[in-house]
């Protein structure tokens, strides 16, 4: 959108005189938070941890190109890092420090889930959901709210808003992982079908609705895709002799990227063939035309 509205008429986490309340809303024990996490020695037990407290230490990195990415944002560093430090091993994991700096990483990474607080400075949740449900590229990314708010209204107001899940403050570490888990997963299968459906619907395009009907002759034409199947395209054509000249053709690569590249290139390779049989019928001709044409 042109212009994006950075405040929301929402209550926050923060209190009358503009500071932030401390982590006690979100670590695993309210009394000694660092102690609890496992990350800090005895001898430190502040009620708000160093900056550093929560920083990874030797957490394992994503090596699968294709695993998930969790988007965090939150303008509290202790709390992004610590639950960054949780999904370690398992997701890619992107930051932003603010709404606006959320809807920046989002527009770039393209996260598989969002996990953001609401209230935070320049543009808070709310309204940085509602900018990324108003762009197309953005509009499905799943969303979970984690904020010290427990009020219906405004848990209300996140889900008319289309947030995925609402978890308060404090939250549980167990019950966020297994619902971005079970989140991510969810959207997965549902993207799955529907590029089953895609896929499905390209390869009809692909193939020949019919076979040339020629007295003595049966043509029959089968074919049996792997899986989803790929960039395999087959295509025929009569001249105004009564000949007929037969395309098959193969995309390299698999799934709907190669199905589109294969529609894109049938498409190309229907509209030359048939400008060109008006001058020849030479299938060495033809061929030499579209290589041209192509290199």
């Amino acid at each position: 959108p042109d212009e994006i509205d950075a405040t929301s008429d929402s209550d926050g986490d923060e209190s009358t005189d503009g500071t932030t309340h401390g982590l006690e809303g979100w670590m695993v024990d309210q009394a000694a938070p660092a102690e609890a996490a496992g990350m800090v020695d005895d001898a430190s037990s502040p009620d708000v941890p160093d900056t550093g407290a929560f920083a990874p230490m030797d957490t394992p990195m994503v090596t699968d190109p294709d695993a998930p990415t969790v988007l965090i944002v939150d303008d509290n560093a202790d709390i992004r890092a610590y639950i960054a430090s949780c999904l370690a091993g398992r997701y890619h994991i992107g930051e932003a420090v603010d709404g606006l700096d959320g809807l920046d990483k989002a527009r770039a990474l393209r996260p598989d889930i969002i996990v953001s607080d609401i209230m935070m400075p320049v543009m808070d949740g709310f309204a940085l959901l509602t900018a990324l449900r108003a762009a197309p590229a953005t509009q499905a990314v799943p969303f979970i709210f984690l904020t010290a708010k427990s009020d219906d209204l405004s848990r209300q107001k996140g889900l008319k808003k289309g947030v995925d899940d609402y978890l308060t403050k404090p939250f549980d570490v167990d019950r966020l992982i297994t619902r971005i888990g079970q989140i991510v997963q969810r959207s997965q299968v549902y993207q799955n079908k529907l590029n089953a459906k895609i896929g499905r619907d390209f390869s009809d395009r692909l193939l020949p609705k019919d076979m040339p009907d020629e007295p003595g002759y049966r043509t029959v034409f089968f074919s049996r895709p792997k899986e989803d199947g790929g960039g395999d395209l087959f295509d025929w054509t009569r001249a105004q002799d009564g000949s007929y000249l037969f395309t098959v053709g193969d995309i390299m690569g698999k799934g709907l990227q190669a199905k589109f590249y294969a529609f894109s290139f049938l498409s190309y390779i229907r509209s030359t063939v048939h400008a060109m049989l008006r001058e020849t019928l030479s299938p060495a001709k033809l061929m030499s035309r579209v290589n041209e044409m192509l290199i």
